[in-house]
């Protein structure tokens, strides 16, 4: 889809200015903050390439969730970094071993989530914040206009994962709660029975974040949200599911 295109664009161009914000990023010991050309390029790849097995993982992609995140298991920094960085890119790269390794899309959610969550306890370390490009208000109705509230509620919830940001996470968590399938717009008596499931199942998860306040726990909280998402677009190939 053209949105999608369009999206990716807006992820691709806040991966540039987070790596540009991450490059002047100091420590105590550096008073005044210096540029480095080659670590802005490194972090603007590596933040595409999480965002890549995010939105693997939320397809439902298991293959393609295993594949990239062997690609960013291997993707170490070879330009210097301030002093306690090396450390979130070891426990990063732990986890995308994780999600190379899963069986089941559950557990490659789990292991993103908690990757995503390295981001972000690496940004609050360094001093620097992360942003996701969220997903725009669309006046499309149906069902349609529903997955794309889903998916701006949730885009939020990362953006709170990555920033970190609790107000991000909080105002994630708030709309995701308010969101439900139409079950009379489903075509079928089986699909409005799963829709109404659904809904029940996502008015737990938005419960579930609403009460996360460490990383760890935010982690697990989206991790479950992400399996949730991805298994529902596992039944509906092609259709449904982010295609940045």
């Amino acid at each position: 889809m053209s949105s999608r295109s369009h999206r990716f664009a807006r992820v691709v161009q806040t991966a540039g200015t987070l790596a540009l914000v991450l490059a002047f990023a100091s420590n105590a010991s550096l008073q005044q903050p210096t540029s480095d050309p080659a670590r802005a390029t490194f972090m603007q790849a590596h933040f595409s390439q999480a965002i890549v097995l995010h939105d693997a993982v939320a397809r439902g992609d298991l293959v393609a969730a295993r594949t990239q995140a062997a690609l960013l298991a291997d993707h170490r920094p070879a330009v210097p970094f301030p002093t306690g960085a090396q450390a979130y890119f070891g426990l990063m790269t732990y986890d995308a071993g994780r999600v190379r390794a899963a069986m089941t899309i559950e557990h490659a959610a789990q292991a993103a989530a908690s990757l995503l969550s390295r981001c972000g306890q690496c940004h609050l370390a360094m001093h620097v914040r992360g942003a996701v490009a969220a997903t725009r208000d669309s006046e499309v109705g149906g069902l349609v206009g529903q997955m794309l509230a889903h998916q701006r509620a949730t885009d939020m919830l990362l953006e709170g994962l990555i920033g970190p940001s609790t107000a991000t996470w909080d105002a994630g968590a708030r709309g995701f709660a308010t969101l439900g399938i139409s079950a009379e717009a489903m075509p079928s008596r089986q699909l409005a029975a799963k829709a109404r499931i659904a809904n029940a199942r996502s008015s737990q998860l938005a419960a579930d974040a609403a009460r996360a306040e460490r990383p760890p726990d935010r982690a697990r909280a989206y991790g479950r949200i992400l399996a949730t998402c991805a298994s529902c677009h596992q039944e509906h190939p092609g259709v449904w599911g982010p295609q940045r």
